[in-house]
């Protein structure tokens, strides 16, 4: 699924956000970005495939997934869910020591 906020890093912004909800919405397999993804997950329980791993989030969870790096995100059968994507650009990083971390 491509949301709105990758449509709109797709056609050359620097920063896009979007709210997602819903039930049964699972990517078909990993993928990658040339941007950061700042993922919130604010309700539901979602798992995340990422080298090699899975890790649970729960409501409140936090994760920055770096430009290149695979990642695959999925829900249990039914389980309704509701997340925050911010999408962002390193040029939108004014800092070197904070963009090299």
């Amino acid at each position: 699924m491509i949301d709105s906020a990758q449509a709109e890093m797709a056609l050359g912004k620097g920063i896009a956000l979007e709210m997602i909800s819903g039930v049964n919405d699972n990517m078909s397999r990993s993928h990658y970005h040339a941007y950061f993804e700042l993922y919130f997950l604010d309700s539901g329980s979602r798992h995340q495939l990422l080298n090699g791993s899975v890790l649970d989030n729960v409501p409140g969870d936090v994760m920055l997934f770096a430009p290149l790096v695979m990642h695959h995100s999925y829900s249990d059968k039914d389980a309704p869910f509701s997340r925050v994507v911010i999408y962002f650009t390193p040029e939108m990083i004014e800092d070197p020591a904070l963009l090299s971390a």
